[in-house]
């Protein structure tokens, strides 16, 4: 998903302007979902697990594993630490 807009709508058209930073602020989030996901999986495969696997030492379902391999599950902060543990990791937070 690209947004581009040109500097003459911006000044004929406010709206758009507010659309665009909205769509691409709700673009980043929906990156930053993925990009969690996808290193749970890499980190899940890695260790040799099934999605079942992981939810099982979770406590949680398949599903949920795979919404969140998948990007569509909002989760804690609190649920990576659990996931990392699982997988025999550590979560580190980095302000860049």
């Amino acid at each position: 998903m690209q947004l581009e807009l040109n500097f003459d709508e911006h000044i004929l058209n406010p709206e758009a302007l507010l659309t665009h930073r909205l769509r691409s602020h709700e673009h980043q989030k929906r990156l930053e979902k993925v990009t969690i996901g996808i290193s749970v999986r890499k980190l899940r495969i890695r260790n040799r697990m099934k999605q079942a696997d992981l939810a099982r030492k979770l406590k949680t379902t398949q599903s949920a594993i795979a919404r969140i391999e998948n990007g569509k599950q909002n989760i804690t902060l609190e649920l990576l630490i659990k996931i990392a543990g699982a997988l025999g990791k550590k979560v580190a937070i980095k302000f860049v």
